[in-house]
């Protein structure tokens, strides 16, 4: 797929202002009543901006008359009983509410919906719940979706908008769009022969009906429209957009540029000789459709690896090469990366210390099944080397039905400040995949919670209970705590829970996690848990 930059032109920019409505429309929507706001509401992005302030002038008694010559101007077919653009138009609005409804934020005021409600479906939808991780690249992105219009009448051809859900809760807002040609929107219009009544309302795009998805496969769906992941990268080739980066053809291995490959290395790599400690943790997220979102979290101990000062930077730095391999059940490859990253450090007696790690996170796409991940980390400074192979299962997580993601055990857990790779939905999460803990560090987990039950308000409701026991008697409970999780969110939320490790809480040994999460509305529970050490 040809690489696509996102930035704005100024057709696009003007695309992107003609949404909204003029400023002296939004004075006068206050002073309308309810219905009227309704009303308003519902046409506001198929009416210009002259109409809608037409219509915050009318009397409520003067409303009706207008609203059947404001849909009647719009009836493609006016000698017929059906006003098809207008029931084009409630049933984008329709799907708008049921799909893209954040919290108390109505689906047609969140700008995926405003996109739809004004421009239709997309022909083809690239949907990245987790970020730019459909291949195993070791960065995530914020979550983001690619919408793609062949041909949007008076706008012009192959328009693109990209969403993004910059605070990772939920909530996509527009981020950009691009225009990849020159072609003219009216000479497209007059080239299509179209007779279409006005440019701000809902058009007949080619090849789309009631039972067509927005990738272009076909499916009954009510009348309503259906989401498919894209299938743009097609083949089952592993796809990567990051610069810097080669896809070999022969292979399915991400090399970056520039980075020899150290299992391709003359010397053999052995568990035997591996003398750096490689952790690796394989956790389980929710992602549309059969597949999984997989995440693999690689932890070196910093005490593992030689710093030497970069006097450029003022750094003390490790520079370390990290080759990954990912296997099928039958021992077949099916994806990897080699990648060269960094550890630093700006003082070189912190370097060493005890509870500093270097941490690298890949991830995957993966239907349900047992894998392998085999993995090589190569110190460059000491030419030192880690080794682990790991097998792994990833089960699915029912679409319908009260589930938990993986539980994360971290040694960072706080609110984020800036984008890294370790932020999830707002939080900074680094991984302690070994689960290590020194007495007056603090306990931190993240999961994620799916499919909860919506009750009359809109929202879920639902209880978390946490308990620590011994590692071999469960039913030694040495701490406890549960709350009520407030009423706000959709039915996919997030919990992050941090416990210090005081010596009046817990002493140094083995110990289980456990949760229980009750779904109140629907009257089922989950329990899961976790196991983690505190050492002195």
């Amino acid at each position: 797929m040809a690489r696509i930059t996102w930035n704005l032109c100024p057709i696009i920019l003007a695309l992107l202002l003609s949404i909204g409505c003029g400023g002296m429309v939004y004075l006068a929507y206050d002073s309308l009543d309810e219905p009227g706001k309704d009303t308003f509401d519902e046409i506001r992005y198929v009416a210009t901006d002259e109409e809608l302030n037409e219509f915050v002038e009318l009397s409520p008694g003067e409303r009706q008359e207008w609203l059947d010559k404001f849909w009647e101007k719009r009836d493609p077919t006016p000698d017929t009983p059906v006003n098809e653009y207008k029931l084009e138009h409630y049933k984008r609005l329709r799907y708008a509410e049921k799909k893209f409804k954040w919290g108390e934020k109505p689906g047609w005021k969140t700008d995926r919906g405003m996109v739809l409600i004004k421009y239709g479906p997309p022909d083809e939808l690239e949907s990245h719940p987790m970020g730019d991780v459909a291949t195993m690249g070791g960065w995530y992105s914020k979550p983001f979706e690619k919408w793609y219009y062949h041909y949007i009448p008076y706008v012009g051809t192959d328009i693109n908008f990209l969403f993004v859900d910059v605070h990772m809760t939920g909530d996509y807002t527009l981020a950009g769009s691009i225009k990849d040609t020159s072609n003219s929107p009216e000479e497209k219009y007059k080239a299509s022969g179209a007779d279409q009544a006005t440019s701000d309302g809902p058009s007949t795009l080619d090849g789309f009906d009631a039972t067509e998805s927005f990738d272009g496969e076909q499916t009954r769906n009510n009348g309503d429209y259906s989401y498919r992941r894209s299938t743009r990268a097609g083949g089952g080739e592993w796809e990567t957009e990051a610069d810097g980066t080669t896809l070999y053809d022969e292979s399915v291995i991400d090399v970056e540029q520039g980075v020899n490959d150290p299992f391709k290395a003359a010397v053999p790599i052995t568990p035997e000789e591996s003398t750096i400690s490689l952790t690796v943790g394989v956790l389980t997220f929710d992602s549309p459709g059969r597949e999984n979102m997989v995440e693999f979290d690689f932890v070196i101990p910093n005490t593992h690896l030689q710093f030497d000062l970069n006097e450029e930077e003022q750094l003390y730095k490790s520079d370390i090469i990290i080759s990954t391999r990912l296997y099928d059940s039958e021992r077949r490859l099916v994806g990897g990366t080699v990648r060269k990253r960094s550890a630093s450090e700006r003082y070189e007696e912190e370097t060493a210390a005890r509870d500093k790690f270097f941490v690298y996170i890949a991830g995957a796409l993966l239907e349900p099944g047992v894998y392998e991940i085999e993995a090589v980390a190569v110190d460059q400074g000491s030419e030192r080397y880690g080794y682990i192979r790991q097998t792994f299962e990833v089960r699915i997580i029912e679409p319908r039905r009260l589930s938990l993601s993986s539980i994360e055990l971290t040694s960072t857990l706080r609110p984020a400040n800036d984008l890294s790779m370790f932020v999830k939905h707002g939080y900074e999460v680094v991984p302690n995949p070994a689960g290590v803990y020194r007495m007056g560090a603090a306990l931190g987990i993240y999961y994620e919670i799916y499919n909860l039950a919506i009750g009359p308000k809109g929202v879920p409701e639902y209880m978390v209970q946490y308990s620590i026991s011994p590692r071999d008697d469960a039913n030694d409970t040495i701490f406890s705590y549960k709350f009520l999780a407030p009423l706000e969110g959709g039915s996919s939320q997030m919990q992050v829970y941090t416990l210090p490790l005081r010596p009046d809480i817990i002493d140094p040994g083995e110990y289980k996690l456990h949760i229980r999460v009750v779904d109140i509305i629907a009257s089922v529970e989950l329990i899961a848990h976790t196991e983690f050490e505190v050492i002195e």
